[in-house]
């Protein structure tokens, strides 16, 4: 997964990439994205999803 062009050595063709910064700020913000999510399943996900549908349409029953 490429976020932008530069991170793809072979494709890219970016005629600022020895001069930015960017490339390894994007690197880090992927990387503690990644962190988070490698925290949780996507069960546990789905779990707190689910738990909202379910209030929502009890709530919907008992008003």
């Amino acid at each position: 997964f490429n976020l932008v062009e530069c991170f793809n050595k072979k494709t890219n063709r970016c005629s600022i990439t020895d001069a930015c910064r960017l490339k390894k700020i994007l690197h880090q913000g992927m990387e503690a994205f990644f962190s988070i999510l490698d925290q949780y399943t996507l069960a546990e996900g789905s779990k707190i999803i689910l738990k909202k549908q379910i209030g929502n349409h009890l709530d919907l029953h008992n008003s």
